[in-house]
């Protein structure tokens, strides 16, 4: 026997060696007895140690047993430690769910990490403490976390869907299983709490009803038709704007109405006849109509007339596409249609006025060129002329500005009228712009037709129009170009016409003229005549004269008119009247005017330093000029640069300029007069609007027309124009100045209605500074006519020297 198998008994091994230790004693108490008895002591001692040995057998077989037992144990042990610990494992795994054990006061006895990460407490900082820490406030206060308890306790497990609280404060949605625990004896020893974090599945729950809500507003708000179909083309469901639109209820239509049907028959047999020429098949009148590009995955677009309930019919737009299953099989179509009428009307209001004139409604420049075109070929197919008539009213922007554009408008709509009772029923009347038109003749077979409608259309355009409560008048100029003969496309007839308008214009308006080469040439010239000035004006090539002003009271000189002359190298002494218009027409006119006005203010300082008294200078300004926005920032620089007394410089505009009543020209003139300008108003009378701007805006001088004065005193008219104006004026306290003075006669007319100044050949052409300081002039300021002076005669002045000497 092995020491370590004996000493592995255990405390059970004592007795096997307390049974040795009896033989011993025995074997010892055998040898004592020997002496009396030698057979008994080894009887006893054999005895002792057989049965030392067997109680040693038994005893160790017993320890074997025993130690079988233990092992067993110990590898349960392990085995439930190990599954203990696979299990503990399992729940801290278990990262998505919080596992709770509950007491059965409903404190945390236990959880898992999953609770912590949830939670966001540590497992200290919730051991022992109740579960209502989990819960919202409103919840703790209903008394519902002792309820999920009580519920669980009763049924034997709660599950609860609801929110619940994190450490810091946040809420999310949590789907709760409670289970209660029991013991052996059936009493309840605790619980186990399951729980899951689901506000992601909540939000997305809610987003995916929010969205359902929203298709299904879309159905039943959209204000187009959707209608779906099963694959036979019979309707399934509609929405109510189907069903508004349509005109007949869902119940009439589900189940009960085929597609098809809910269109014009003509419609679907013309669009089954396109489709047969697409697919070089036929397909036949009916749903397939419809379903042909939506059964290939396509989407069939376009405009339908859909038949209503009650007979009529309505355009609309109508799309269909195909509906599929998961699987990707055809199971039904999709139309979705809406109305168009309002649309189709819009494009026809925006077709005709994109096509006439809003105020006239006359074809408009657009539509009339179409027309001309067409004109023209049948002109080339049958051998007959067109004529184009440029229409231009003369001075009607006097009408606008004096009257308004309210009645301007008017004015244009009557001309219309009349304009359209000129022509054939053929020819067309159209409105270029402002008050422009145009007259359309095709299949003219002579030019004399032509002049007969010219002539009918100056004559009944001039006769008196009442427009509002005023009787107006205004006249044509027309001008004629005709096709072939004056060109062979349709911008070179207008323009061709054109030219010959402004030939008529210049022949003294209320006329017509027909084009002519010669008016191309002078166009052609005017062109160069531009183009010459513009090199003129970087060269410096114009000048400046001054024509005197003269005081009919004291005949001495009181101002000086700034007048632009060119003499040009190529075409010589360019007189004013050729070059001027051109200048304003181009726009050169604003250049030229800013380099006149630096020029001038120069030589009038220089002027009054050699005459030694306060010559006045009069520069004018033309409408082009006037409305330049930097114009008193020009002024002021002039002034500056040269020294000029602003009190020295006056303005000259036209009546055409003041006609502009806004509040705009007043603020701008008080601008201007803030300076110390004087302003006058050159050409007065030749206006037809009314005289109310002078009062109403700074005026300090008056100019009589020559028109006036070139007839005076012969003209009675005249005459009493003159004199009515100097009144006025005069009762105003302005100043009247009368020009183109060239007679005795009409000097001593002027003179004797008391006429302030006077400007013409009478006292002189006008030259250069120098020119007017080589004449012996008298200068000083105007004498009001309260304390008349002897006029000497200006043979006595200088001013006939002067007069000679230009003559």
């Amino acid at each position: 026997m092995k020491p370590l198998n004996f000493m592995q008994g255990g405390k059970r091994a004592v007795a096997p060696v307390a049974i040795m230790l009896l033989g011993v004693a025995l074997y010892l108490l055998a040898c004592s007895y020997a002496r009396e008895s030698e057979w008994w002591a080894p009887v006893m001692l054999a005895c002792g140690a057989m049965l030392g040995f067997l109680f040693y057998v038994v005893l160790n077989m017993l320890g074997a047993n025993e130690r079988r037992a233990q092992r067993l144990a110990t590898e349960m042990m392990a085995a439930q430690q190990a599954s203990e610990q696979r299990f503990r494992l399992l729940v801290e795994g278990v990262a998505e769910y919080a596992i709770f054990m509950l007491a059965p006061d409903g404190t945390v006895a236990s959880w898992n990490a999953g609770a912590e990460r949830i939670n966001g407490y540590t497992e200290a900082e919730v051991l022992n403490r109740p579960i209502a820490l989990f819960y919202p406030p409103e919840d703790v206060a209903d008394g519902k976390p002792d309820m999920d308890l009580r519920m669980a306790a009763a049924e034997g497990r709660f599950e609860d869907e609801g929110w619940r609280l994190r450490k810091d404060g946040s809420r999310y949605w949590s789907n709760v299983v409670v289970t209660a625990l029991y013991g052996g004896d059936g009493g309840l020893i605790g619980y186990s709490k399951l729980s899951r974090d689901l506000s992601e599945r909540r939000e997305m729950e809610q987003q995916l009803a929010q969205a359902n809500r929203l298709q299904q507003a879309i159905l039943d708000f959209a204000p187009f038709a959707i209608i779906s179909t099963n694959a036979e083309g019979v309707i399934r469901s509609v929405n109510p704007a189907a069903e508004r639109m349509l005109g007949q209820s869902a119940e009439d239509l589900v189940e009960q109405t085929r597609f098809a049907t809910l269109f014009e028959p003509a419609d679907v047999a013309a669009r089954a006849a396109e489709l047969s020429l697409e697919a070089g098949a036929r397909v036949a009148p009916g749903f397939e109509v419809f379903a042909h590009k939506a059964r290939q995955g396509l989407t069939d677009e376009r405009e339908w007339n859909l038949m209503c309930g009650d007979g009529s019919s309505l355009p609309a737009h109508v799309s269909v596409t195909g509906l599929r299953d998961g699987n990707g099989v055809l199971n039904g179509f999709l139309g979705i249609a809406y109305d168009i009428t309002e649309r189709k009307r819009r494009d026809d209001y925006t077709r005709h006025i994109a096509h006439h004139d809003a105020v006239t409604g006359l074809p408009n420049r657009v539509l009339l060129q179409d027309r001309l075109q067409m004109a023209m070929k049948r002109s080339r197919r049958d051998g007959s002329q067109v004529g184009v008539l440029m229409i231009d009213l003369d001075h009607f922007k006097r009408i606008n500005d004096s009257l308004g554009h309210h009645i301007g408008d008017l004015m244009l709509s009557k001309i219309s009228e009349r304009l359209g009772a000129c022509v054939r029923a053929g020819d067309t009347v159209a409105r270029m712009g402002g008050d422009e038109f145009v007259v359309l003749l095709p299949d003219v077979t002579d030019v004399d037709g032509i002049k007969r409608i010219a002539a009918s259309i100056v004559e009944r355009v001039s006769a008196p129009i009442m427009a509002g409560h005023h009787e107006l008048h205004v006249t044509p100029s027309v001008g004629v170009s005709m096709f072939p003969t004056d060109g062979h496309d349709v911008h070179t007839l207008l323009r061709h016409a054109d030219m010959a308008m402004y030939q008529a214009k210049a022949s003294g308006r209320r006329c017509f003229r027909i084009f002519s080469s010669a008016m191309e040439r002078a166009a052609a010239e005017k062109l160069e005549l531009e183009a010459a000035m513009r090199r003129a004006l970087e060269r410096e090539e114009f000048v400046v004269h001054y024509q005197p002003q003269v005081c009919l009271n004291s005949g001495r000189v009181v101002g000086v008119e700034a007048l632009l002359r060119w003499n040009d190298a190529l075409h010589g002494a360019v007189p004013p009247s050729r070059f001027i218009p051109v200048a304003e027409e181009t726009g050169l006119i604003v250049p030229l005017g800013a380099w006149v006005l630096r020029t001038a203010c120069r030589d009038a300082v220089r002027l009054q330093r050699a005459v030694g008294a306060p010559v006045r200078l009069a520069v004018n300004l033309s409408p082009r000029q006037f409305r330049q926005g930097n114009l008193q920032t020009l002024i002021e620089q002039a002034l500056a640069d040269s020294g000029l007394d602003p009190a020295h410089l006056e303005l000259e505009i036209t009546e055409g300029v003041l006609m502009d009543s806004s509040d705009e020209l007043a603020e701008r003139l008080q601008r201007l007069r803030a300076l110390g300008l004087a302003f006058a108003v050159d050409d007065f009378g030749t206006g037809y609007s009314s005289l109310s701007y002078i009062t109403r805006f700074p005026i300090d001088t008056l100019k009589i027309d020559r028109s006036f004065v070139s007839r005076l005193p012969d003209s009675a008219g005249d005459a009493a124009v003159a004199q009515t104006i100097i009144a006025l004026a005069h009762s105003l306290r302005i100043k009247v100045v009368g020009e183109g003075v060239e007679t005795e006669q009409q000097f001593d007319f002027l003179r004797a209605r008391h006429c302030d100044m006077g400007q013409g050949f009478r006292f002189g052409r006008g030259g250069t500074v120098d020119d007017l300081l080589a004449l012996d002039f008298r200068y000083g300021e105007v004498e009001p006519w309260e304390n008349p002076q002897i006029f000497k005669g200006p043979q006595e002045t200088g001013l006939h020297r002067l007069r000679v000497a230009n003559s």
